[in-house]
């Protein structure tokens, strides 16, 4: 199993989203004796299993904003589907999924049970303080959005994603990059401007050098204190690497500074207005509108 020992340390300390064909490789690899298990279709059994008697395909859709067929593909065991997308299937579901894996997928003992939910709760009372920054922005994207009236639909196809990332991105489930920042703030903002000046990979990427170099840090040693490595600092700063708002996190730690620091200015501060309000930004998007209606 080739892995980069970069992608090995992010996925240890939950900073990737990891597919279930990764992880059947990993438990493959690390449990060899372990009975055989298909995953894909372990996960969809299950799912239907819980699901039975308490929603149809159409409410989970409803509740978690995946889409009817994708869910029946998840459980006929047809899709790859990510570890953050089975946490919400099975939040919408309130069911244990993390208990659960540990004792079907890996059939841990009772000692090692105990040890992967002592591993679990701290992970989960380590990640909304290491995501600090990833919420602000969701929530500050989420506020502008609703600010100039553009619903979730509108919002996708203006990007060309689906309406369920986009509630993935404004409930904090899913890392963004950059680009995906800066599409969304266009797309919202319809700031002509934001095209044609420098990129956010650009801008933050210099702001980053700039700092580190004013604590005198070199690249090898604010990769080492961030954990991101070097050659990942050279590609941020170089603007070559699809930076993301939780790498920003890293670095801003790194550094001893405030997690915005990197985000200031980069998109209109949200109101706090309740949503539905109009803002003078929305002119433009009405203007849109109008210019497309037939």
């Amino acid at each position: 199993m080739e892995v980069k020992r970069a992608y090995l340390g992010a996925l240890e300390s939950c900073k990737v989203n990891v597919s279930i064909e990764t992880v059947q490789r990993f438990r493959d690899l690390l449990w060899p004796d372990a009975p055989p298990l298909n995953l894909r279709q372990a996960i969809g059994k299950k799912i239907v299993q819980v699901r039975t008697g308490l929603l149809t395909q159409e409410l989970l859709s409803d509740k978690t904003h995946f889409s009817v067929p994708f869910i029946s593909a998840v459980e006929r065991g047809l899709s790859n589907t990510s570890l953050d997308q089975i946490d919400t299937l099975a939040a919408a579901l309130s069911f244990n999924v993390l208990q659960w894996m540990g004792q079907e997928w890996f059939a841990f003992s009772k000692i090692q049970m105990d040890e992967w939910l002592t591993v679990i709760s701290n992970a989960l009372a380590i990640t909304p303080s290491q995501r600090m920054l990833r919420k602000t922005v969701c929530d500050d994207l989420k506020l502008l959005r609703k600010g100039v009236g553009m619903t979730q639909d509108q919002l996708a196809e203006a990007i060309g994603v689906t309406k369920s990332r986009i509630s993935q991105i404004e409930r904090s489930k899913s890392n963004i990059t950059l680009e995906t920042l800066e599409q969304i703030v266009v797309a919202i903002v319809q700031r002509k401007s934001a095209k044609q000046s420098m990129s956010f990979v650009v801008r933050v990427g210099a702001k980053i050098s700039e700092l580190r170099k004013q604590q005198h840090y070199t690249q090898n040693k604010l990769g080492e204190l961030s954990g991101l490595g070097r050659a990942t600092i050279a590609r941020i700063e170089r603007a070559d690497e699809a930076t993301s708002v939780d790498q920003l996190e890293q670095v801003s730690r790194a550094l001893g500074l405030e997690p915005k620091t990197f985000i200031e200015g980069l998109y209109p501060k949200p109101s706090p207005d309740a949503p539905g309000v109009k803002h003078p930004f929305s002119l433009a998007v009405d203007s849109l509108r109008k210019s497309k209606a037939p």
